[in-house]
């Protein structure tokens, strides 16, 4: 029974972050397509870097995986939960992508306003 909290505890908080750095990487993003980046485009990548910082320094897995997975969960990452397959499989490289892509729109809206 306690493990079982304990995995429903580390699933929630995973799905959580999970939210929290999605739509922090869609503001970066649809911030640069509105060429108006602000204190809210700041928080928001420095959310989204930071979790590149700690995805990349634990070996490209996010940290709660494993210890979901110590805990009985057959597979620990939450987008296996919510996205198709193929999505999920994928989801590092997209979610790149969108992010480098978001930072140069941001960053271009920043120059020519200069």
């Amino acid at each position: 029974m306690r493990q079982r909290l304990a995995l429903a505890a580390i699933k929630g908080v995973h799905t959580i972050a999970f939210a929290v750095i999605a739509t922090s990487i869609l503001i970066v993003l649809l911030d640069g397509l509105r060429s108006r980046p602000t204190r809210r485009t700041a928080g928001a990548l420095g959310i989204a870097l930071t979790e590149c910082i700690v995805f990349a320094a634990n070996g490209f897995v996010c940290p709660l995986t494993p210890l979901a997975e110590r805990h009985g969960a057959r597979r620990g990452s939450v987008s296996d939960i919510f996205l198709p397959h193929v999505v999920a499989e994928n989801l590092t490289w997209f979610a790149s992508t969108v992010l480098v892509i978001g930072i140069g729109l941001n960053a271009r809206a920043l120059r020519r306003g200069r």
